[in-house]
């Protein structure tokens, strides 16, 4: 029997860096199982909230937990990738918007039932789309790309070990039959990984199980994405807050907060410094905040969470 429980990490830090207001208009771009969006219901009177998942049984869940507040037009809930996040806001019709929070974690619904394939601890499809309505699945990533490309996705996406030979491993396996189930998979990992190296700490699945995923559902590329449309589409004092996973996720985000949050170059020995070179954002988190001793003690998950925001003190455009 599968946990269908999911708790937002990091809930209570990320809502109050977004110092909402009443009045206010926020998007929670990764609905998830509603953590975010109730919080942010809950402190919103004449304001409004877009909340957005590409996954169709996070949008029926929320369909049904929301009802009122999408029928009071105070809850827009949108099937899309975040990375539309633009369009969105376009379609919905709010003219500005003070607060956008991302949480880039699998829910726990996803990675808990075996029929979605994300997990390696439980035998399922390869499958492991965000949003079930894409052709490309793990399935096809697995059986279909060659060696080379399967080693960089694994290095590059997880910094998995042996990541040359378990892509060797696979091309093999799979001339002798498809490689359909995760547990397929991963009997072929802890076939061909060093002994030295699967009795190092954490599942030696775990790196290649999240490049996998990466590659899917183009994770990072949809993110650089969805935060430059979402700074572009955020109002001047508004407040950005981004929960992140992985290493990955918040190199992208810190990197891109602090490029804009100091002066551009320019030539020196101009007198009046160009609006266009100046700091963009005003850094809310100078350092990323971690979860709490109690949070990790009630969810496991949290261990590697991390909480950057920023405020929007200029015009953005990418």
């Amino acid at each position: 029997m599968t946990n269908l429980l999911h708790c937002s990490v990091l809930l209570n830090e990320a809502i109050t860096s977004l110092n909402v207001k009443p009045e206010g208009n926020y998007i929670d771009a990764t609905f998830g199982r509603g953590g975010y969006t109730q919080s942010i219901l809950n402190q919103i009177s004449t304001g409004h909230l877009i909340s957005i998942d590409q996954d169709s049984e996070a949008i029926k869940y929320g369909e049904k937990k929301f009802k009122d507040a999408i029928s009071a037009k105070r809850l827009f809930l949108i099937q899309n990738n975040y990375e539309h996040i633009d369009s969105i806001v376009n379609e919905v019709g709010l003219k500005t918007i003070d607060g956008i929070v991302f949480d880039l974690g699998v829910s726990s619904p996803q990675f808990d039932d075996p029929k979605r394939g994300f997990s390696y601890r439980f035998n399922g499809p390869l499958d492991m789309r965000m949003d079930q309505r894409q052709t490309l699945t793990a399935f096809k990533v697995i059986n279909s790309y060659d060696a080379v490309h399967l080693k960089k996705i694994f290095k590059d996406y997880g910094n998995a070990p042996c990541s040359w030979q378990v892509a060797q491993a696979i091309v093999k396996e799979r001339k002798k039959q498809p490689i359909k189930t995760t547990m397929q998979l991963v009997g072929i990992i802890f076939d061909y990984l060093p002994e030295a190296v699967k009795r190092k700490k954490g599942h030696p699945a775990k790196k290649f199980f999240q490049a996998l995923r990466i590659e899917v559902n183009h994770e990072l590329f949809s993110l650089k994405t969805a935060l430059e449309k979402s700074l572009e589409k955020l109002k001047i004092g508004g407040i950005i807050s981004v929960v992140t996973f992985q290493s990955l996720e918040d190199k992208i985000v810190s990197r891109l907060f602090r490029k804009l949050a100091k002066y551009q170059d320019y030539p020196k020995g101009i007198p009046i410094i160009p609006e266009n070179v100046k700091p963009k954002l005003e850094l809310t988190t100078r350092q990323a905040i971690k979860p709490s001793e109690l949070e990790l003690k009630h969810n496991w998950r949290a261990h590697s969470a991390r909480l950057r925001s920023a405020k929007k003190i200029r015009n953005i455009s990418f």
